[in-house]
């Protein structure tokens, strides 16, 4: 019973421990306000998260679908800040900030 208790609390805390990532950033196109668009929802976009991405030389990388922070006991990249890059590459871009949002771990 003990072994039974002890995997489940194991599971639990690496789930919660998983939640809490915020270390790997992406951008995030809303489809369904953009004009002629056959999509609906939310979609990454691996391109505007490179762009992002660079605006962080040396805190953090580019893996060819994420922005990964070069972690180093701190924070590198908050998420209002990352989405405010997001929101300018999309710009940039033909894109309107409303249409731009910005996710982790390569989700919407």
């Amino acid at each position: 019973m003990s072994a039974l208790k002890s995997i489940i609390l194991s599971s639990l805390l690496i789930g919660a421990s998983q939640a809490k990532d915020h270390s790997s950033h992406n951008c995030c196109i809303n489809w369904s306000k953009v004009p002629g668009s056959n999509y609906n929802g939310w979609g990454v976009n691996w391109g505007l998260t490179h762009i992002a991405c660079d605006h962080y030389p040396g805190a953090a990388t580019w893996n060819e679908q994420t922005c990964n922070e070069n972690y180093n006991g701190a924070i590198a990249i908050g998420g209002g800040d990352f989405i405010s890059k997001c929101q300018d590459a999309g710009q940039a871009n033909g894109y309107t900030r409303d249409q731009i949002g910005a996710g982790y771990r390569g989700t919407c």
